[in-house]
């Protein structure tokens, strides 16, 4: 599975928005921690995402002492129908978008 930064989703998804013009519609429903978003076009293009908070775990080590301490990120999943390989972008996790 490919992970993405936030501005390499974002081009991926304006570049798709851009090629298939106004959305048409767009569905969103929340299950069991997850939210899923599937945008279709006039053009029968969709655009898809399945997003779900989770727990990172960041280490390192800082002058000669190791860290360790939990990040919590929001991870989502995406792919169009343009390209059904799908791809991971992690974001900080906020009221939001958890």
């Amino acid at each position: 599975m490919t992970t993405v930064t936030e501005n390499k989703y974002t081009q991926i998804k304006h570049e798709f928005y851009n090629a298939h013009g106004q959305a048409c519609n767009e569905q969103t429903t929340s299950d069991g921690g997850y939210h899923v978003k599937q945008v279709n076009f006039e053009d029968g293009a969709c655009w898809y995402e399945i997003s779900k908070t989770v727990v990172e775990k960041i280490t390192g080590e800082a002058h000669g002492v190791p860290y360790s301490f939990p990040l919590l990120l929001t991870r989502t999943e995406f792919w169009s129908t343009d390209n059904g390989d799908s791809a991971y972008v992690y974001t900080k996790a906020t009221k939001d978008n958890m």
